[in-house]
């Protein structure tokens, strides 16, 4: 079947961690999480710059502001461990989308 290319019609958001596990050493780890406003077709929506709000739980935090701006499409969020073992979760929402990333820290 041909592919077939015109109007988007439908966008929604890829979220990808860098990693899922935190290893604390002489210092905290971080991970980084990329967000990105696509469309039907898998192309960034340049023109978004949707509000992001961010809560993190248990031994992570957030580096910079809980709520940030996409910029052309996309944000990169850096999270960071705290001196403390066991499992972190982080909340991303975006209008009415809503996803929960867990992270463990070592």
């Amino acid at each position: 079947k041909e592919e077939e290319f015109g109007p988007s019609d439908n966008f929604n958001y890829v979220i990808e961690p860098s990693k899922l596990e935190l290893i604390n050493e002489d210092t905290y780890d971080t991970v980084t999480i990329r967000i990105k406003h696509i469309d039907n077709h898998n192309n960034i929506a340049e023109y978004s710059s949707r509000p992001v709000k961010v809560t993190t739980t248990g031994p992570i935090e957030l580096i910079g502001p809980s709520i940030q701006n996409l910029l052309a499409g996309q944000l990169t969020l850096y999270i960071k461990s705290k001196n403390i073992k066991g499992k972190g979760k982080v909340l991303i929402e975006i209008d009415d989308f809503v996803k929960e990333i867990e992270l463990e820290v070592k």
